[in-house]
């Protein structure tokens, strides 16, 4: 017999490793958008701090800033357009210690989620000096 072609062994063989081939490229792929979707994030919370930060840092009345930014509905705030899971606390504190007496506050802003996507914690810290 001298026919051309596959046997029924060959073809299993090949189907076989096709398919741990794409099994392998499909994990690969969710991993992958896993972990964009995770950096997304956290670029994203981290921008959100920053802008807090800049905003508090950027207001000329520096004596009330632990009141205005350090309490309240505005020290903690959770979801953001497009990010609903979101949260955000601020601690400001005003400090007129030390010999010579220093004026600084200290800024806070931690960015977390409310449910395990992301189990990092974005925390900045500033010092802001009086004018």
């Amino acid at each position: 017999m001298n026919r051309k072609g596959f046997t029924l062994i060959e073809v299993l063989i090949a189907i076989v490793l096709l398919s741990i081939a794409v099994v392998s490229l499909g994990q690969f792929m969710g991993k992958f958008q896993n972990a964009t979707t995770k950096a997304t994030l956290l670029s994203s919370m981290t921008t959100i701090a920053k802008e807090r930060i800049e905003m508090i840092r950027g207001d000329v009345r520096y004596t009330t800033l632990s009141s205005r930014y350090g309490s309240g509905g505005t020290a903690d705030t959770t979801g953001f357009p497009g990010y609903t899971m979101v949260r955000r606390r601020t601690w400001v504190t005003r400090d007129q210690t030390g010999a010579p007496a220093r004026d600084r506050t200290t800024v806070t802003v931690r960015v977390f989620t409310t449910t395990n996507i992301v189990k990092d914690t974005v925390s900045l810290t500033a010092v802001i000096a009086k004018p």
